[in-house]
């Protein structure tokens, strides 16, 4: 949502020609602010089964009618982008102990959070963070892991 804030749109003349890319499928909120903006198309690396809402956009009445186009890429990408998630996650339960979210990806995303388990024990992707490593490198050490 603040990314679409931000979004300079005055010199867009057809706004429906654009498309959104996002790591994970948009929830209720992104959803309605992509269709607010007038943005036809999403493309997400990863599904999202424990707060994403794409399935609305074919089951919904209202949304039907809107037209937008959803697609989820799947493959690498996804795996990438759910074990970021999922490494999130696990960050999450060390500091407070909730397990519920993690729990949830581990049932729809075993594999993922195992390998944000792994470099979680190490820390990896926080010190990949502040090192200043590029997206690329990080990906190359997810996808090592796979």
């Amino acid at each position: 949502m603040n990314v679409l804030n931000k979004l300079d749109m005055r010199n867009v003349s057809d706004r429906s020609e654009l498309v959104l890319y996002s790591s994970l499928e948009p929830c209720h909120m992104c959803l309605g602010m992509v269709y607010l903006t007038g943005i036809k198309t999403i493309r997400s690396a990863a599904r999202d089964l424990h707060m994403g809402t794409s399935h609305f956009i074919y089951e919904d009445a209202f949304l039907r009618t809107k037209q937008i186009d959803y697609k989820n890429e799947g493959g690498d990408e996804e795996m990438f982008s759910l074990v970021l998630q999922s490494y999130f996650e696990v960050k999450q339960v060390a500091a407070r102990k909730d397990t519920a979210a993690l729990e949830c990806y581990r049932r729809t995303n075993e594999t993922a959070v195992e390998i944000a388990e792994k470099l979680y024990l190490r820390r990896i992707l926080d010190q990949y963070a502040v090192q200043g490593k590029s997206c690329g490198e990080v990906y190359d050490i997810i996808m090592d892991l796979i």
